[in-house]
């Protein structure tokens, strides 16, 4: 809800695309639960769905922090704060003192024990990979081969685009 649909891949590429990147790693498993339900997909529906199927696992919720700056906008943000812990990576640069002063809202707070910064030194968002997959410039040191593989056997990000 969130993305705007212009330039966005089809919902099943970014499926195989994730399938392709987690194949083989251990205590990572894709869901088709967004692809096979209609509508719109939100955080918190996702996440009430899939604890409802394994409701013993401890669910992490990855995000960028640039994504978790606005999660106040979000769906029922607090439910979700209170089903999963979430990941939040960052990049050089990052707006952390806009995360930092969201995170002293007093709706918030008391959620700062799920909230775990990962920083990145290295990390190319996805804009930036697009970015340069269309301009013809390398990314193999961005993502892994398998991915790379499938972006250029279906044209995903055509040169010039």
């Amino acid at each position: 809800p969130h993305k705007s649909k212009e330039g966005l891949l089809r919902a099943i590429d970014r499926y195989n695309l994730a399938d392709i990147a987690v194949k083989g790693k251990q205590k990572f498993a894709l869901s088709r639960v967004e692809l096979d339900r209609p509508g719109r997909s939100y955080a918190v529906d996702t996440v009430r769905i899939l604890e409802e199927k394994y409701p013993r696992a401890t669910f992490f919720y990855i995000i960028g922090i640039d994504a978790i700056n606005e999660i106040l906008s979000w769906k029922k943000p607090l439910e979700l704060f209170k089903l999963c812990e979430f990941i939040v990576a960052t990049r050089p640069g990052a707006n952390i003192r806009q995360f930092k002063r969201i995170m002293r809202f007093p709706i918030l707070e008391k959620f700062k024990n799920k909230i775990h910064m990962l920083e990145f030194n290295n990390a190319a968002s996805s804009t930036e990979i697009r970015r340069r997959l269309k301009k013809g410039l390398p990314v193999s040191d961005m993502v892994p081969e398998s991915v790379l593989q499938y972006i250029k056997l279906y044209k995903l990000y055509p040169e010039g685009a």
